[in-house]
């Protein structure tokens, strides 16, 4: 198209009339608006999918936290912990396209893999620090408190066989 088909299409949908000047006649367009509200739009869905993608992170984030303290409490071999590893990824793995293919029609945008990697750091710095070092302390004293039960049951059961 030529630049005067251009042109002669912006100008169909001007408001005010022609007295206004060419500028407040721009900003008060019909094409304007109709970019205005796309642009809003399109700004939205954005950031719709970024918040998603950041909460894709935390909840990434959390669930290795409690694979890491179902660890802690049930020993594990090596050949346990790859196994258990590598389902966990896979299912992340999945989680995460489908979330990208359902909320960014299939397309990886960059602000995606933004979010969850700033989700994955937010949560991993600021409330997975304190969730681990409180269930470190809980399972601690747990064990502690099992051991002095044990050791008071093990004497209990001497005693009772003189």
């Amino acid at each position: 198209q030529s630049c005067s088909d251009h042109r002669r299409m912006w100008t169909r949908y001007i408001w005010p009339p022609r007295g206004v000047s060419a500028f407040c006649a721009a900003l008060c367009s019909r094409a304007w608006l109709n970019f205005a509200v796309w642009f809003l739009d399109v700004l939205i869905r954005q950031g719709a999918m970024f918040i998603m993608s950041v909460a894709v992170g935390i909840a990434l984030t959390l669930s290795y936290d409690l694979l890491r303290v179902f660890r802690r409490v049930v020993s594990h071999n090596s050949i346990l912990i790859a196994m258990e590893d590598v389902c966990f990824w896979l299912i992340w793995t999945y989680v995460t396209l489908e979330c990208i293919h359902v909320y960014g029609d299939g397309v990886l945008h960059w602000y995606m893999a933004v979010g969850i990697l700033f989700g994955v750091v937010l949560f991993h710095y600021t409330i997975s620090c304190t969730l681990l070092k409180s269930v470190n302390n809980i399972l601690y004293k747990v064990k502690k408190s099992a051991k002095k039960h044990k050791k008071l049951l093990k004497n209990s059961d001497n005693k009772g066989k003189m």
